[in-house]
This record gives structure tokens, sequence and C-alpha cells, in this order.
């Protein structure tokens, strides 16, 4: 009899296990503040890539705020591309904030980013200029999750290595199953390491 649990055809379900969850701990240290300049006024003429790769450091969604001055260019769009933490290649389009200085945030949490450039469809909109790339507060896992009710805790430990623990974020609201992010804003995780305790339905990660 195989070692995976079955014989002449026929699967042994206990073994395979196949409705298993497994507790893991995603550890994010040195966070940065969301107010850290990860790129600074970066031209997004189309064809101009911004390489971020791995200044996230870990998986986490990004905030991009506008130095264009005319209404009509601050409705230009970026394309953001790269990997998440769970390995799958992702592309978001972010559409720039109309007010000036305005902010727009992202919903993909990118541990790798290969490129940032203004999308060709909005071409020519205004001048052009540029904007400012900062880290947000929406942390990607890196095992597939599939529902907040399997999000344990979140532990936050400061710089002097002092321990908080909260279950006050996680929700319906904060966590997106389709993204696989949990939003950690409220907790403002500056310098910190952050835990992220939950059980893992690593088979069917790809079922959204």
């Amino acid at each position: 009899m195989s070692q995976y649990g079955f014989r002449d055809g026929a699967f042994n379900v206990k073994t395979l296990k196949l409705g298993q969850k497994r507790l893991v701990e995603d550890v994010y240290t040195a966070v940065l503040a969301s107010n850290s300049v990860l790129i600074a006024s970066a031209s997004i003429v189309a064809s101009s890539d911004v390489i971020l790769g791995t200044t996230l450091d870990h998986p986490r969604t990004i905030r991009a705020k506008n130095h264009l001055k005319g209404v009509a260019e601050r409705q230009a769009k970026l394309v953001v591309k790269g990997y998440t933490g769970q390995g799958e290649y992702a592309e978001e389009t972010l559409t720039l904030a109309t007010a000036a200085q305005g902010s727009v945030y992202g919903n993909v949490a990118f541990a790798y980013i290969t490129s940032i450039n203004g999308a060709t469809s909005t071409l020519g909109y205004g001048t052009y200029s540029s904007v400012s790339i900062y880290p947000a507060n929406k942390f990607g896992l890196t095992e597939y999750c599939e529902t907040d009710a399997d999000i344990l805790d979140i532990q936050l430990y400061d710089r002097n290595g002092l321990r908080a623990v909260s279950t006050t974020v996680i929700s319906t609201t904060n966590y997106s199953i389709a993204n696989q992010t949990i939003n950690l804003n409220s907790l403002n995780p500056i310098g910190s390491t952050v835990a992220i305790k939950y059980r893992s339905k690593f088979q069917i990660k790809d079922k959204y």
C-alpha cells in the first residue's frame, strides 16, 4: 500500500487529510511606517518602468500619491505588476486621486514588484508628471486562508521586544478573501515586528 493511503485504486481520505487546515504564522520584521517613501517623484510616462523589487520585504499593498497639477492629468492610471506572498503573478491598475497631492490605495499585497508605470490608455492626460509610492497597511498572507474566522490573532513586537496581541482588526471588513490581505491600519505597525497567526487551507489557495 502506498504511503499516500491508497490501494487498488481507492484513496484513504483519512490519510490524505483533504480537509486539513494547518497552523501558520507569518512574521514580518522591521515594518515600515506608512509614511515612508519607497519611490519619490517617479515619472509615470508610459514608456518608463519604476522597479521596486524587494523594497517592501514582505507582502503589502501600496499607496500612490500624485504630484500632478492639472485635473486632467490626475485622471491618469498606474499599472502595477509583480508577485503576491503566495507566489502568484498579479497586476493592478490604480486610478490616481483627483485632488491635488491626493492618494490612491491598492488592494493587492505585492511581495515583489517588477514594474510600475503609467497606463498606455491614459497617455497624454495633462503633462503626465510624477507620483511617489508608499507602503500601505494591508498585509498579505503567504498561504491561503479561506475565512476571517481562521485568523487567530495579530501580534506586534515593538523595538524593545514588548509584545501586544490583538484580535480587534479580525473581521469580514478588514479581511479580504479575494486578495488574501488583512488591514492593520488601526494598529499602526511602525518599526515593529508583525506576526499574523492563522489556519491555512493550503490545498485550495487558488480557489478564488
